[in-house]
């Protein structure tokens, strides 16, 4: 009877144990009546605990594998990344580091060494700075150890009143940039340094060019002056000689005109070169009127009539019964346009011919062409037709200092138009002037 119960009680023990299991297993627990002997010894349950626990120990060291390749994953990233990283304890002890921090802060310390041991010791930092990273977490802050410079930032893990609260601390080395940035400060500074001195290098220049513009302008006001006095006199008496000549019917009157024509040409250069003097100084004026634009190439035409009857030239005036007004300075207008009927008989050919013709722009501008029936002038020439002093053909010993257009561009530009022109070799050339048309009504 004994046994028996002995029996029972240890068939109960082992059908709890084995319902225990069951129910962690995921089975409906047999009910007690239904775990009788025959079934118990069908159920074999120390076969079923024996599978259960190979179970068990076989997904315990899957697991066990799974987390050593995750902690083996998360080491290679915490080593490779290239801050250096320090996990501190509450206590300021070191609790892990990645490799980048032993390299720049305790390449030969041993381990056992730097684990649980203080930061201050470990990486020899002073303390206040490490109680400032705490008191201040995410703020940067500068470090420089070992002749390298590092930004320095903490961040908590963990509540205020963990005990298990843990700080990271990041240390991310800026050596190479404050380096470049050094370099590139001295670069800036030695580039300012270099602006400065070819500024002021340029305002002496700029400075010794004005004055030297300045004197040679005055010089050239004084010498033009000092020219026309004696030329003046020169040509009166001149004139005197011619118009007694002509009386008496002198053989020598030829040589009288031979003087004026080179005494008359003379005071067009002087007086050009006392243009460019005062417009080189800003010292030419304007004084803007409604003028007929007819009026002005007719008085232009008589001007240069002798030069073109002496080359057999034709002049055709196109635009004679055009009774069109520009606003212009009079005087200014027909000195520019007399410089360009001028150049027209220079470089034309003999027995050629010169159309003066006008067209209105867009309405509000009146072009006034001049065109030649010369030889005309290539690209490359076309670029010196505004510097000073450069002549084209100025090996055929063509009249003229080479200022004449710079001095018209400048009067039409001063009155408020413009100059252009246009040419190809052997076709000859048109130059214009465009003024602006007066606002009453042009017929």
């Amino acid at each position: 009877m004994s046994s028996e119960k002995n029996n029972s009680e240890a068939f109960i023990y082992i059908r709890d144990k084995i319902n225990q299991l069951l129910d962690v297993m995921g089975t409906f627990p047999l009910k007690p009546e239904e775990l009788d002997d025959k079934t118990l010894i069908e159920l074999d349950p120390i076969g079923i605990i024996s599978d259960s626990f190979k179970q068990i120990l076989k997904h315990h060291e899957s697991t066990i594998k799974e987390l050593e390749f995750a902690k083996n994953e998360i080491r290679t990233v915490f080593d490779s990344i290239n801050a250096s990283i320090l996990v501190v304890d509450q206590n300021m002890c070191v609790k892990d580091f990645n490799q980048n921090a032993k390299n720049n802060f305790f390449p030969n310390r041993a381990k056992n060494n730097i684990y649980d041991n203080p930061i201050t010791t470990v990486c020899g930092c002073d303390k206040a700075f490490i109680d400032e990273l705490y008191n201040k977490p995410g703020v940067a802050k500068n470090l420089i150890n070992n002749d390298r410079n590092f930004t320095v930032t903490l961040s908590m893990i963990g509540n205020a009143d963990s005990e298990q609260r843990l700080a990271i601390i990041n240390l991310y080395d800026i050596t190479e940039q404050k380096k470049i940035e050094s370099e590139l400060n001295q670069h800036r500074n030695n580039l300012e340094l270099l602006v400065r001195n070819r500024t002021d290098d340029y305002k002496k220049a700029l400075d010794e060019a004005e004055k030297a513009n300045k004197a040679k302008s005055e010089f050239l006001s004084n010498m033009s002056h000092e020219l026309r006095t004696p030329l003046n006199a020169i040509l009166g008496f001149g004139q005197i000689l011619e118009i007694k000549n002509d009386e008496i019917n002198n053989p020598n009157i030829s040589h009288i005109k031979e003087i004026l024509d080179a005494g008359y040409h003379l005071l067009n250069l002087i007086n050009d070169v006392l243009d460019l003097s005062r417009i080189e100084a800003g010292k030419l004026d304007v004084h803007m009127e409604q003028v007929p634009v007819n009026e002005i190439v007719q008085q232009s035409i008589s001007l240069i009539y002798p030069q073109a009857k002496k080359r057999q030239i034709e002049l055709n005036n196109q635009i004679s019964d055009i009774n069109h007004m520009v606003l212009a300075d009079p005087t200014r207008f027909k000195q520019a346009l007399t410089n360009i009927l001028s150049n027209a008989v220079k470089y034309n050919c003999e027995n050629g011919s010169i159309d003066i013709y006008s067209e209105i722009i867009d309405k509000h501008y009146l072009r006034i062409s001049v065109s030649d029936t010369g030889e005309g002038f290539n690209e490359v020439e076309a670029k010196d037709i505004f510097i000073p002093f450069e002549r084209l053909n100025a090996k055929k010993n063509i009249e003229g200092t080479g200022i004449g257009l710079v001095i018209t561009r400048y009067m039409v530009e001063l009155m408020g138009g413009t100059v252009g022109f246009k040419s190809q070799p052997g076709e000859g050339s048109t130059f214009w002037i465009e003024l602006e048309m007066s606002p009453e009504k042009n017929q």
